[in-house]
């Protein structure tokens, strides 16, 4: 049995990387999908939905309206340089690497896998055409 609950966030980012209009900040409405494989009870009760908000909710939190940054982007440090007292004018989410889709699917995996949810995989939607899936598969290929 797989059971699949939606999110939605939104934040800003930019692929420094890359040419073009990505390598610009800009923003979107993610929409994500996270499948779990629940434990079901010899009650045939599985995980309640409100029990998957309550550890998905504080993960994704952390997301909304958030600044996604790279922490080799150049940017970051004239970020952190805005600093008044300790903190920043800004929401923001560091990443170890490019703020890209694909690396974002795996990051909020990660984060919502060592939360609690037993992830069978999430897919993150970045526009009203673009999806990336990522599996428990990608996930054990990351841990190797």
């Amino acid at each position: 049995m797989v059971i699949k609950k939606k999110y939605k966030f939104y934040a800003s980012h930019r692929n420094q990387l890359l040419c073009g209009k990505c390598s610009s900040w800009h923003g979107h409405r993610y929409g994500i999908t996270i499948a779990i494989i629940p434990e079901k009870s010899t009650a045939g009760i599985t995980m309640l939905f409100a029990d998957i908000d309550a550890i998905a909710d504080k993960v994704i939190e952390e997301y909304d309206h958030a600044c996604l940054i790279d922490k080799n982007d150049p940017y970051l440090e004239q970020m952190t340089s805005m600093v008044d007292g300790d903190q920043l004018p800004m929401k923001y989410k560091v990443f170890g690497k490019p703020t890209s889709v694909e690396n974002l699917a795996g990051k909020l995996f990660h984060e919502l896998f060592i939360a609690g949810l037993p992830m069978n995989e999430i897919e993150v939607q970045e526009t009203d055409s673009s999806v990336v899936i990522y599996t428990a598969l990608d996930y054990e290929g990351e841990l190797k």
